[in-house]
């Protein structure tokens, strides 16, 4: 039996630790309702178990459903009793009540009664939209006003609230809530800020505030940075194939260089860019001081120094105060740099700088696909013959996120009956997965009409794709001489490389993704030359 003193009671009770499956958590819809209180799992892995139900096959489907959906690091049963269990439930409801109290204290803190109110709208607003698992908040106010969450990459109307309430709303959070934002609201012009921390509920640890005028109004956009407890995910756990582990561990190893994520807004980057930093932190076992310079920092990343950016009234300061942060962090004696984005052409000299000068480098840019980083540098300017070195650019990744469907009302994909014509599909892509069913063993679904589990939308969640390229001589040669159909057959060609598509029909032969949303998600892949000598024409591939 668990001693209580192996409990992070006080994990729980500071907010470091969260329960995700009670109702407001992630892990809740694929909870057996008998087994509420015989089981509590925390966000570092551990599930309490009652004794008297380990053996419950509802207890089996739940830990496999947990580690599908890649809810936590790894799942780590832990015998129990019902008393325990609710001590823990007990602390994690006495966390939840503090964090009301300061919401609550801070509103207090404001003079007007009125302010208070709406401050108020604004917290509810949030608790909402974490208790939906939304990403991102849209505040859209016109003729008409509607708030929107985007929940699993949709965006999904929640109400259309009175113009004068949501604009009081806007206003109150930008100039009363934010620590980190201009003077004052202003409708007609675009804006960032960042919310003070004494709003949020414990389940957040940020929110980024985006503006920008429209026709007739403005639109607001709220990103949430959920709270990740005490815990980082590994690579493997945020969905990395094995090929892909191994370069990453490759390029971890290596003393100097830069690797470079890739992806467009919401695929995940700087989650993906925290667990590498974290995991280059773990292999040091301490030896290693690394640095980040971000605008602003998103999350937490243990070991790490992390540096904001400070606050400035325009673009162009903000531009020139990263960049003078980035050189203030390489003065810093660093071995690890983490610039948080590649925004211009002076942060990408200096990211490139820092590798250039033994240190080992990790960022983010917004560019289409792993080579697609190569022509952005260019784009912003910087040398193309210092960068078109793989010593010193030694690593690309290009991300994107897919839903992933309910496993409980998921159907199979059936070729040869009602699946011959599948609704909305592309011509071609039938008989690419029929054919995929023939040379390898699977279990290819479709979405199905919703569920109780999943609140009827076939889909529980997002999946990540992703390619991941170790760069050598032959490719930054024919990227500088412009070789682009040279540049993707050699890329396709190197050891351990998975393109989108592949990862994409690995989970297609898993059953956790609906082919549809993979066209969606990487294009016509069953039409690609390489899909078809990779998947068809070739033997069978794991």
């Amino acid at each position: 039996m668990l001693n209580m003193n192996h409990l992070d009671v006080q994990g729980v009770l500071s907010g470091q630790l969260q329960i995700l499956s009670d109702e407001s958590g992630p892990a809740y819809e694929f909870l057996d309702r008998s087994l509420d209180d015989a089981l509590c799992l925390l966000s570092d892995g551990r599930l309490l178990i009652d004794v008297g139900h380990m053996n419950e096959p509802g207890v089996y489907r739940f830990i496999e459903t947990v580690r599908a959906r890649e809810l936590v690091p790894d799942v780590r049963l832990v015998p129990s009793d019902r008393s325990q269990i609710a001590t823990i439930r007990q602390a994690h409801t006495l966390s939840q009540a503090r964090s009301d109290n300061r919401m609550a204290n801070s509103i207090s803190a404001v003079n007007s009664p009125s302010t208070s109110s709406v401050q108020q709208s604004v917290y509810k607003m949030l608790v909402d939209a974490l208790d939906k698992r939304a990403s991102d908040i849209h505040i859209r106010v016109g003729e008409t006003c509607q708030v929107l969450y985007r929940i699993n990459g949709e965006i999904q109307q929640i109400q259309t609230p009175e113009k004068s309430r949501i604009e009081a709303m806007c206003r109150c959070l930008y100039a009363t809530m934010c620590d980190v934002s201009e003077a004052d609201f202003r409708p007609n012009e675009t804006q960032d800020a960042k919310m003070s921390r004494s709003f949020l509920p414990s389940r957040l640890f940020g929110v980024r505030v985006a503006t920008a005028p429209q026709v007739g109004g403005f639109l607001m956009v709220l990103r949430l940075l959920y709270a990740s407890g005490n815990t980082t995910p590994s690579p493997e756990k945020i969905g990395f194939q094995p090929e892909q582990l191994a370069i990453l561990e490759e390029l971890t190893e290596a003393p100097a260089g830069i690797t470079v994520i890739a992806g467009g807004t919401g695929s995940g980057k700087s989650t993906t860019l925290q667990c590498l930093l974290a995991n280059a932190l773990t292999l040091s076992d301490g030896k290693l001081s690394a640095l980040t310079v971000e605008d602003p920092p998103e999350y937490p990343i243990p070991g790490a120094v992390q540096i904001p950016v400070s606050n400035a009234s325009n673009e162009e300061e903000r531009r020139a105060a990263f960049a003078r942060a980035i050189k203030a962090m390489l003065r810093l004696d660093p071995d690890i740099c983490m610039i948080g984005e590649v925004r211009d052409g002076a942060s990408g000299s200096l990211a490139i700088q820092a590798a250039m000068t033994g240190h080992q480098v990790w960022t983010t840019i917004h560019a289409n696909s792993a080579t697609g980083v190569l022509a952005r540098f260019a784009d912003l300017g910087v040398d193309r013959h210092l960068f078109a070195d793989p010593e010193i650019v030694r690593g690309l990744v290009f991300q994107t996120l897919i839903q992933t469907l309910c496993p409980h009302c998921s159907r199979p994909f059936d070729p040869t009956g009602q699946d011959a014509a599948i609704g909305d599909a592309p011509a071609g892509l039938v008989p690419f997965l029929a054919g995929l069913v023939a040379r390898h063993e699977g279990d290819i679904r479709l979405r199905g009409d919703g569920c109780e589990r999943c609140k009827g939308k076939g889909i529980t969640g997002r999946a990540l794709l992703a390619e991941v390229v170790r760069t050598d001589a032959t490719m930054m040669r024919l990227f500088l001489e412009s070789d682009k159909i040279g540049l993707a057959r050699h890329v396709h060609a190197r050891p351990n490389y998975l393109s989108l598509a592949d990862v994409a029909i690995r989970k297609l032969l898993q059953g956790s993704i609906d082919p549809r949303d993979a066209v969606r998600s990487v294009g016509r892949f069953f039409e690609t030359p390489e899909a078809r000598e990779r998947w068809l024409d070739a033997a069978p591939r794991a």
